[in-house]
């Protein structure tokens, strides 16, 4: 599995080498929290439709949206970082001075596969989506970013993230 992620996603990780991982382009907390309720059933749709696609070919694969992130869940994490900065927007109740730039997966969901052949199943489906080995074709969203934590375990934690941004 690792070596097919690397093959597939040799492009995405090329970016992210060159100009590191992506950042939240939207600054402003109202604005985040606006655009993630606007875009989530858009989102939504557009991974069913992987979910269909590789249904249809045979593989075991659920798919979960959640709801957008919380108001409350995206400070918190946007202070996990705890720069002068970050405090200083806090102490001030300045939501406004708050860096977003790291708030990736305000909309978010999951596939959950049974096989690690349904994972790759929807991981070739989310390219063939949304561009060969990331680069956007013609939809309204690319995939930027992917982290396979099956390759390097984060505190145990083993899965495939990707990172898709859509236009608003």
């Amino acid at each position: 599995f690792n070596e097919a992620q690397s093959r597939a996603f040799r492009a995405v990780d090329a970016a992210v080498a060159a100009f590191g991982v992506p950042q939240q382009t939207i600054t402003t907390l109202p604005e985040l929290m606006l655009n993630s309720y606007a875009l989530q059933p858009a989102f939504d749709a557009s991974m069913r439709k992987i979910k269909e696609a590789v249904s249809f070919s045979g593989a075991a694969v659920r798919w979960v949206c959640a709801r957008p992130k919380s108001l409350h869940r995206t400070i918190q994490k946007a202070c996990l970082d705890p720069t002068t900065r970050q405090r200083a927007a806090l102490e001030a109740c300045e939501a406004s001075a708050l860096d977003l730039s790291m708030i990736l997966d305000p909309v978010r969901g999951t596939f959950i596969c049974q096989t690690m052949d349904d994972l790759l199943a929807v991981m070739h489906e989310l390219i063939r989506q949304f561009g060969p080995n990331g680069l956007q074709r013609d939809t309204s969203a690319r995939l930027v970013y992917a982290r396979n934590r099956f390759a390097e375990p984060n505190a145990g934690w083993m899965d495939l993230s990707l990172s898709v941004e859509f236009r608003v």
